[in-house]
């Protein structure tokens, strides 16, 4: 009797996630898949949300959110949401699942700025699953509390196993290129082509550098002060102070091990640069990065300041130049506009 039961339940999965796609009014495409069973969701009922998006074309299937791995989200279904995914989720039960379709042409209508990848004929699909129904915001407080904890704690995995991961693959690139380096306890590498003069920097200096910076990976510059194409080449200023930084941490943790006069090339574990977000198109979510740096000048803390200061008075002094400009000009225009009148 229970295999009987299973059984029957199994093949009303599979019937429902078989129909074909449905529209709602407005021409969303979207299949239920359900076993009918769970509790319904209602308005004002708060849910936990479990999303999967991909890209589908005619060859594959390419991944673009997975929330196992991100995180599912807690939310409350009431006017709030669209129309068209409130109409879909008011039949939703716990532990059901939505797939929506939407054409890629229907989305470059709305947005001109989407992934080289779109092309117009295919779809972007979203499965959003009800994993959890809670009744009051209490619940659902609680709930989302504890997603937090697995998430710091599935954050702190991975942030472990790409920690080493980084370390191989900077050693490797060490090993292969014959380069020697002293490696910081957070884990920078730091190969020192001229040792550079006098005592090593600290919180108290503000070393002036020039540097170019590369993306591990592909040996691609993304930025630079030396190199014109990237237009700005004055000497960049580094408070090490930790509280004032303006730079990735692989540079606060290398710097220390460097001189005025100082030339080096630092190996920066993507932990310590840009993480799993990456930045920009060079550089991609935990890329290694490669600077060549050299300490140019070091100057005090004070000085920093007021060269800071300095050049904000000149700027706005500019600014002011500016603007009187404008205004005697509109001055004049006005003269000549009575003149002829």
């Amino acid at each position: 009797m229970k295999r009987l039961f299973y059984l029957s339940a199994l093949l009303a999965i599979v019937l429902v996630s078989c129909n074909s796609f449905r529209k709602t009014k407005s021409g969303m495409l979207y299949k239920v898949i359900s076993n009918g069973q769970g509790k319904k969701l209602a308005y004002g009922n708060f849910f936990e949300i479990q999303v999967d998006r991909f890209y589908k074309d005619s060859h594959t299937d390419t991944i673009l959110l997975n929330s196992r791995e991100t995180g599912n989200q807690i939310g409350r279904f009431d006017s709030m949401i669209p129309p068209d995914y409130f109409a879909i989720f008011s039949t939703l039960r716990q532990g059901d699942s939505v797939v929506i379709k939407t054409s890629i042409d229907s989305i470059m209508k709305m947005s001109a700025n989407l992934p080289p990848m779109f092309k117009k004929g295919e779809f972007l699909v979203n499965t959003y699953k009800i994993i959890n129904i809670y009744t009051t915001e209490i619940e659902a407080k609680a709930a989302q509390e504890k997603l937090k904890l697995v998430a710091m704690q599935r954050d702190s995995v991975r942030t472990l196993v790409q920690k080493d991961k980084d370390d191989k693959i900077i050693k490797d690139y060490l090993a292969k290129n014959n380069l020697t380096a002293d490696k910081t306890p957070k884990g920078t590498y730091v190969h020192i082509i001229t040792p550079g003069e006098g005592p090593n920097l600290d919180t108290s200096m503000v070393p002036k550098v020039k540097y170019t910076g590369w993306a591990m990976s592909t040996g691609r510059a993304f930025d630079s002060n030396i190199d014109s194409n990237f237009h700005h080449t004055d000497l960049i200023p580094i408070d090490l102070k930790p509280e004032d930084r303006g730079v990735i941490d692989g540079w606060l943790d290398a710097l220390p091990l460097l001189k005025k006069g100082a030339k080096a090339k630092i190996f920066i574990p993507s932990g310590l640069g840009y993480g799993p977000r990456g930045s920009r198109q060079d550089i991609k979510p935990n890329e290694n990065l490669i600077f060549d740096i050299e300490i140019v000048d070091v100057i005090t803390t004070a000085q920093a300041r007021a060269e800071e200061k300095a050049e904000m008075d000149k700027q706005m002094a500019m600014r002011k130049h500016y603007m009187d400009s404008i205004k005697a000009v509109q001055k004049i225009d006005s003269i000549k506009r009575g003149i002829r009148k």
